[in-house]
């Protein structure tokens, strides 16, 4: 750290201060305190004639040989005392009439050894107050405590102590009331804390969830405010938590019939048209382009918080975009899955949550309650569902759900359903982490703060994927056969599967014989099933199946 001479800007006229040495971290940020001591503060003094006000800047050396220097800071002198210049000696006085004033000077005195030491003393100040009368209106002296910040020698104030060395004590905290493109990426990817939309403003409803993510994922005290450990914290759940794209895909790509499939998710087709009035986003037939990131991140929080326990577990989802082709296939009119909605599969207790049964209903209230509307504070059936998660309700009737829970953005703000919210790729669920997005929009003393004490936790398990298990130890259930039927459904007349060989089939799945059905079938299959008939055939296959792995 340097005096720079005020008016003047030569490196001649510059006066070096202190010297300090620190480690850059891991996100290329050091720190560095200087205090300004009364010591440090004489040192600067020196060789100023006008000491009431002094320049002060930092230079940054790395590389051996690279520099950079920081902005002139002036401060006000908080030693008030002037170094004044020595006046005219005068010698010792003598007393007047005095046999010594009539005495010569001796060679002492022609000498200068005699005189005052603070005229022989230049550097050395007055000792001595100068004579004050005091007032009862003049203002009590301030006194100036010792204050410290990155980057910067200001003035001070009294804010909250640092016991770490690392805390701004929430100077450069974002806090309700912000706004800029990070606070919108905070509030998309910490979606699933307590819902909310993709504003670039820090609202209540920020700040509700930026306390929700510092309690249940970086387990430190709630501020509401984010600092640097709390954008650590975000890259943390980002990097351990972001859905795969590629398990949104259309379901199209299933479907052999199909033949104008779309790429993934849809073709960006009808937009501004509706399938009824009023022109709601519940009747859009627009296919978005992409599914909403806000989802996505909702999705990551839900499974983090299904990790935190053993009873209830994600399985797998059943259902994401849904382009035109396939609602035409399906005879479905309706437009959620189309970039906004996600279907998804649970189990409890190990046993998987399958089939059209009213036992499964209480289950997924349970989820519902536990999950869904405690933590990213979902909306059930869309009520009261403006700029919030809703879900759709469960029942046995066509709209409801009886195994799965739906789960989609539909009532979001339309500034809120914009196309720049949608992805396709894999790169674009994070995208930029958020500590060098902060970095970049100039939020450099927020990224330094290390305030909460934030340590990353492993990630525990949703559920042993990747166990390799001997296939011949693996038995069915009759909730696994239960589970094959509801997922095969049965067709009581002969059909041809979705294979590319469109192999002859019939029942739940049973191959009658290779390639499509030609006629030439046993009379056997030409009549119409009945209902025991298929399960025999769905019990044989299986037997064939068990057989086929024995032998491997």
């Amino acid at each position: 750290m340097g005096r720079r001479r005020k008016r003047q800007r030569t490196h001649a006229s510059n006066k070096l201060i202190d010297t300090k040495k620190a480690k850059v971290d891991l996100y290329g940020n050091v720190v560095v305190d200087f205090m300004l001591t009364k010591a440090l503060m004489k040192k600067a003094m020196q060789g100023e004639t006008d000491i009431r006000e002094l320049e002060f800047y930092v230079t940054v050396e790395y590389y051996k040989n690279k520099k950079h220097t920081t902005a002139n800071v002036d401060i006000q002198n908080p030693l008030p005392t002037e170094n004044k210049p020595p006046s005219q000696s005068t010698g010792i006085k003598k007393a007047k009439g005095s046999p010594a004033e009539e005495k010569p000077k001796s060679k002492k005195e022609e000498s200068g050894l005699l005189n005052p030491i603070s005229e022989t003393l230049g550097e050395i100040w007055d000792w001595v107050e100068p004579q004050e009368t005091a007032l009862r209106d003049k203002p009590h002296t301030i006194e100036i405590p010792e204050g410290k910040s990155p980057a910067i020698v200001g003035k001070t104030k009294v804010e909250k102590a640092s016991t770490t060395g690392t805390s701004c004590g929430e100077r450069y905290c974002i806090k309700k009331g912000d706004k800029s493109e990070l606070i919108r990426e905070i509030n998309i990817r910490l979606a699933g804390f307590g819902g909310n939309v993709p504003t670039d403003e820090f609202t209540d409803r920020t700040e509700k969830m930026i306390k929700q993510f510092q309690r249940d994922y970086m387990k430190v005290p709630e501020t509401g405010k984010v600092c640097g450990n709390v954008l650590r914290a975000i890259d943390d759940f980002c990097n351990k938590w972001h859905e795969n794209i590629s398990e949104y895909t259309c379901l199209c790509k299933n479907v052999r019939s199909i033949t104008n499939k779309c790429s993934g998710f849809g073709k960006e087709r009808y937009k501004d048209q509706y399938n009824s009035t009023p022109h709601v986003e519940r009747y859009h037939k627009y296919e978005r382009p992409g599914i909403h990131r806000t989802l996505l991140w909702g999705v990551s929080a839900l499974r983090y918080y299904l990790s935190q326990q053993s009873i209830y577990k994600y399985l797998h989802k059943t259902a994401g975009y849904r382009c035109w082709e396939h609602n035409n296939h399906e005879g479905r009119l309706t437009t959620n899955h189309m970039g906004k909605a996600v279907d998804i599969q649970f189990s409890k207790n190990g046993e998987p949550i399958v089939g059209k049964k009213s036992s499964n209903l209480p289950l997924l209230k349970e989820i519902r309650d536990k999950f869904y509307e405690k933590y990213l504070d979902t909306k059930y059936q869309w009520v009261d569902g403006k700029n919030n998660f809703s879900l759709e309700p469960f029942g046995l009737s066509s709209g409801t759900t009886w195994s799965w829970v739906h789960m989609d953005v539909r009532e979001f703000e339309n500034k809120f359903l914009e196309d720049i919210y949608f992805i396709k790729t894999q790169n674009l669920v994070i995208g930029k982490p958020i500590i060098q997005l902060a970095q970049e929009l100039g939020y450099l003393n927020v990224c330094i703060c290390n305030s909460s004490g934030f340590k990353p936790q492993e990630k525990k398990s949703e559920e042993n994927k990747n166990r390799r298990v001997d296939p011949k130890t693996l038995k069915t259930s009759d909730k696994g056969i239960n589970f094959i039927k509801d997922w095969e459904s049965f067709k009581s007349n002969l059909y041809n599967d979705d294979s590319d060989e469109h192999h002859c089939t019939i029942g739940y799945g049973h191959l009658v014989h290779r390639g499509p059905c030609n006629g030439n079938e046993s009379e056997e299959f030409k009549k119409v099933l009945q209902k025991k008939k298929p399960q025999n055939y769905l019990s044989l296959d299986y037997q064939n199946l068990k057989k086929l792995f024995n032998v491997m």
